[in-house]
């Protein structure tokens, strides 16, 4: 998934389904590294969201 930062709440739900989509990904697998920037991205959402 190309995303940079998460602007909408669709956005937020595909985000949330690709993050389901990695979970048990190889740690240091190209799919572990995506798992891991897209949770930053949510983390920075829902921050935003919350303040």
């Amino acid at each position: 998934m190309d995303i940079e930062v998460i602007t909408t709440e669709e956005e937020y739900q595909a985000v949330l389904q690709r993050i389901d989509e990695l979970m048990g990904a190889s740690k240091g697998s190209p799919e572990y590294e995506e798992l891991q920037r897209l949770t930053d991205l949510v983390e920075d959402y829902e921050d935003k969201l919350c303040s």
